[in-house]
């Protein structure tokens, strides 16, 4: 702690962090502080080491205050606004959907942009006409997902439109000339890369657009454990520095001046790849690596996680649910504690330098393999394996990017360069195919998690105290008792589960139910229900109480069911659903107003409002008890319904969470009995 205090520095604030999103209460809150302090002045014998320590949880739960306050001013100032807007694009629209910032007031707010039909839009586009804006913000009794995602990226509204309007003009300045750059970049690969998954590995590896990965590469990478390398991360940051830095030391030698160069360029990538979580991450660490070559001092890879970490959070503290971010200092911090010790137990059966290869991938993966069954609820076996062989080949096809979008101009050597590209691109697909038809290449976890990420945790602290002193032994002993003690008590309980998230003037709803049966109510935005859905607990029926069915047609996991009430529905739109629903094998099941349908346990049951056509209340009865959903209804509608003497007959109502005023809607993110 004394040799390196920034790294309990930054554990402390970020656990601030949680405590406050988390919406710890007081008590708990209190008891941590006090078990920390304790702990320090334990180990340190000093008063002064443990105030601070309590100081820093709570200018981490002060800060992370801050970020939501700010969040719920700009979503209370903008929610529900309507009018015409310029924006500018920041990326390749993707799945439909595009994000994008305007500026009011000297300030710039990124919106996220969605529309019913393809967008063919391009980064630096200026766009006009009528958005509607409204919050991603999830709901309170659900664990953070994708509103907390999009915050982690500095994102609190969105808007869905119809048609992408067309391109009125470009951005100017840097990062005009970046978007152009980016652009012209995206030509490159169309000219040199005419197969599709050619196409699509080029540009996510080398300027981070996922767009182009076909469905059948995105299996195989994901089977294979190789999903990271489709993207820009901080690997790529990382192979593009030395190769920054070996460039700068045949030109300039190892002055000054060429770490100055190689800090450019660093950062002129983090911008033309849309500055990620890791990609972030490792820009702050090579940047502090640089820093001590330049003023001759060593550099300490774990001071400079924990500085990456302290600063990127504190920043925009919403980052700490970001999955890349996560993700990349897990796997930088597994690399920093298990390569020495996994390398010197390989290095026993095979020759070092193979080991040290091995080794630097399988304690990566071994940090970050409970946040992969903990986010997604799978395992790869393979992919310790296959992220030994390909990764190396990914760094070199990074480099390999970089001279062809120098060496553009020259046609025979960028052709030369776009053929080994090809060549190394064969390899990585053809080898994550090959390991995705491999027997138990992908592994779902059913059931609860917990147990494996316990035992996989267990793991960690058995190589960690390698080799087994006497001392260890003693521990291993201790760790090992109270694992099993806990598995043996631990027993999880089954209780419904209902979980809002709110859209605007949609909602979806997530129902898990105690005998196990699970649906969605609604889905307006395809990633609400990825989020939602785990690999565990499938949505096999969506249920819908509006003629919203576009992004229910796209999803692409286990829906096998669509409910609908049949009135609500014009003859276009129903005669889409069935037809479409057909293409994919999924049953459309058309209720009239208060017929009742069994589904498994459960009762469902459409109630119409009678001045509101295009929407149904959904009512659920389920063990003895009834919930009302009234999902196409605005808070608006609702509390004027309230006002108007309407009374719903059911034991619950289930109402979206929204940051609005207590005025506009008493009843916003409650439980109503």
């Amino acid at each position: 702690m004394i040799k390196r205090p920034l790294i309990p520095v930054a554990i402390l604030f970020v656990l601030g962090i949680f405590l406050a999103a988390y919406s710890v209460n007081l008590i708990i809150t209190a008891v941590m502080c006090l078990l920390v302090w304790a702990f320090v002045f334990l180990k340190t014998k000093r008063l002064f080491p443990s105030f601070i320590a309590v100081l820093l949880i709570t200018l981490g739960i002060g800060r992370m205050i801050l970020a939501e306050n700010l969040r719920d001013t700009i979503i209370a100032e903008y929610s529900g606004k309507s009018e015409v807007m310029r924006l500018t694009v920041t990326d390749f629209s993707d799945n439909n959907s595009v994000t994008a910032y305007f500026e009011d007031r000297g300030e710039r707010h990124k919106v996220l942009l969605r529309f019913d039909e393809d967008s063919r839009l391009s980064p630096g586009d200026i766009i006009e006409g009528e958005f509607s804006l409204y919050t991603p913000n999830a709901s309170k009794i659900f664990s953070h997902g994708y509103a907390h995602t999009l915050a982690g990226n500095g994102i609190f509204l969105i808007s869905d439109a119809e048609k992408s309007p067309q391109p009125i003009g470009k951005a100017d300045g840097l990062m005009g000339k970046l978007y152009s750059l980016r652009v012209y970049i995206d030509s490159l690969g169309k000219k040199y890369f005419p197969n599709e998954d050619d196409r699509g590995l080029f540009n996510a590896m080398v300027i981070g657009d996922k767009r182009l990965i076909s469905e059948d590469l995105d299996a195989s990478l994901k089977a294979s454990g190789l999903s990271h390398i489709a993207v820009v991360s901080g690997l790529h940051l990382s192979v593009a520095m030395t190769f920054l830095m070996i460039i700068a030391w045949l030109f300039v030698g190892k002055r000054r001046c060429g770490y100055i160069l190689v800090f450019a360029g660093a950062l002129f990538i983090v911008l033309l790849t849309g500055a990620g979580a890791s990609v972030i991450r490792a820009f702050i660490m090579c940047s502090i690596y640089l820093l001590s070559k330049y003023i001759y001092r060593d550099n300490d890879s774990p001071t400079s996680l924990a500085v990456a970490v302290l600063i990127m959070t504190f920043i925009n503290p919403f980052t700490v649910f970001n999955a890349g971010f996560i993700l990349s200092v897990l796997a930088v911090a597994g690399i920093i504690i298990y390569n020495k010790k996994i390398s010197g137990i390989l290095s026993k059966f095979m020759p070092s330098a193979l080991a040290e290869v091995l080794s630097m991938s399988i304690s990566a993966q071994l940090t970050v393999m409970p946040i992969i069954v903990y986010y997604f609820g799978t395992i790869t076996p393979w992919s310790l394996l296959s992220n030994a062989l390909l990764v190396p080949l990914s760094g070199v096809y990074v480099i390999l990017g970089m001279i062809l979008i120098i060496a553009s101009p020259i046609a025979i050597l960028s052709n030369g360069t776009a053929f080994a590209m090809r060549l190394f691109s064969l390899g990585i697909t053809s080898a994550s195919g090959f390991v995705r038809d491999l027997p138990f290449s992908l592994l779902e976890i059913r059931g609860s998690c917990l147990t494996v990420i316990i035992l996989w945790a267990f793991l960690l602290v058995l190589i960690y105290m390698h080799p087994l002193t006497r001392s260890n032994r003693h521990r291993f002993s201790a760790v090992f008792s109270v694992i099993t003690v806990f598995l043996t008590m631990y027993s999880p309980i089954e209780e419904t589960n209902i979980s809002t998230a709110y859209y605007g003037t949609q909602t979806m709803s997530a129902v898990r139910l105690s005998d196990g049966n699970t649906f969605l109510v609604d889905c307006p935005r395809l990633h609400d229900a990825r989020t939602l859905h785990t690999a565990s607990q499938p949505f096999s029926t969506v249920i819908l109480t509006t003629q919203n069915t576009f992004h229910i047609l796209l999803y692409e996991n286990h829906i096998d069911t669509i409910i609908a009430s049949d009135p609500i529905f014009r003859k276009s739109k129903r005669d889409t659903l069935l037809t479409r629903s057909k293409e994919r094998n999924i049953d459309v099941i058309l209720l009239k107003d208060y017929q009742k349908y069994q589904f498994g346990n459960t009762v469902l049951e459409y109630i119409p409002v009678y001045f509101i056509k295009d929407a149904r209340m959904l009512k659920v009865y389920y063990d003895g008890k009834s919930y009302i959903f009234p999902q196409g209804y605005s808070p608006g509608e609702i509390n004027y319904l309230y006002q108007k003497g309407l009374r719903f007959d059911s034991d619950y109502v289930i109402l979206p969470y929204m940051p609005v005023r207590e005025e506009e809607h008493p009843f916003t993110g409650e439980i109503l009995k």
